[in-house]
C-alpha cells in the first residue's frame, strides 16, 4: 500500500509518502519554492498543492503516480461544512470562498498526478492527521495523544487515545476556544508574527513561568 499524504490547507504546505505503513519520504514545499511556510494562509488557496514536494517524494521512493493507492489530504470539507459557522468570519463570503477552493483539491491532485483518483482521494480530519503523525511513528502500542493548535475544521484542542492501529477521540475543545490562537496573539504582542508562535514556544523554555502565570490564567 502506497499512501501519499498532502498538507496545504492553511500553511506549511508539505507532502509525505508511506510504503506499507512506513514513512519513506517527507518534505516541505518551502525547501523548493524558497517561500517561508510555502504560501500565505488564506481562504483562497487550500487547493494550491505542494507540487514540488510531491514530486520529490515520488522520485525519492522510485514510484510512479500510477502506483499510488491512496492520497490523504489533511482536512475534511464535509466536517467543516457540518460544524463551522460562516458568521465566525469578518465576512461570511470568506467561508464560501474557502469551501469552494477546498472543492478544487481533487482536480488539482488529479492534474499533478496525471490520473483520476476518484475514491482513492481521502479527506482526513485535521486533528486526526496531527494525532496520527505523532502516534503511529512513536513506537508505543498505546498512548495518550494531545493535539493543540489554532484550528482544524472546527476543533482547536483534541485529547485522544491511541491503541494498536486505532485512534479514538476522547474530548475536543472547538472554536472559538483556541489556545493556539491565544499563543499567536501573544506572539504578535511580543513583536513577532502569528507564524512565529513556534519561536515563542521555543523561547518559553528559557523563561520563568511564574512571572506572568496569573495574567495568562485570567486570559485563558
Amino acid at each position: 500500500m502506497n499512501v501519499l499524504g498532502i498538507n496545504s490547507v492553511f500553511h506549511e504546505s508539505s507532502a509525505s509518502l508511506l510504503v506499507d505503513g512506513k514513512v519513506v519520504a517527507a518534505c516541505e514545499e518551502e525547501r523548493f519554492n524558497r517561500v517561508k511556510h510555502a504560501k500565505q494562509s488564506r481562504v483562497d488557496n487550500p487547493h494550491e498543492l505542494p507540487e514540488q514536494a510531491i514530486r520529490f517524494c515520488l522520485d525519492f521512493a522510485g514510484l510512479q503516480a500510477s502506483e499510488i493507492n491512496r492520497v490523504a489530504y489533511s482536512f475534511d470539507p464535509l466536517l467543516r461544512r457540518a460544524e463551522y459557522r460562516a458568521d465566525w468570519w469578518p465576512d461570511v463570503q470568506m467561508e464560501a470562498d474557502f469551501l469552494r477552493c477546498l472543492g478544487e483539491v481533487g482536480d488539482a491532485t488529479d492534474r499533478i498526478l496525471r490520473r483520476k483518483l476518484g475514491r482513492a482521494l481521502k479527506f482526513v480530519p485535521h486533528h486526526l492527521a496531527h494525532a496520527a503523525s505523532a502516534y503511529y511513528p512513536s513506537g508505543f502500542d498505546a498512548a495518550a495523544i494531545l493535539v493543540v493548535d489554532g484550528i482544524g475544521e472546527v476543533a482547536c484542542s483534541t485529547l485522544a487515545r491511541g491503541e494498536g492501529a486505532r485512534i479514538e477521540t476522547i474530548e475536543t475543545f472547538s472554536y472559538p476556544h483556541s489556545l493556539g490562537f491565544v499563543w499567536e496573539h501573544a506572539s504578535v504582542h511580543l513583536g513577532f508574527s502569528p507564524y512565529d508562535a513556534s519561536k515563542v514556544m521555543g523561547l518559553a523554555a528559557y523563561g520563568d513561568p511564574d512571572v506572568y502565570r496569573r495574567e495568562l490564567a485570567t486570559i485563558i
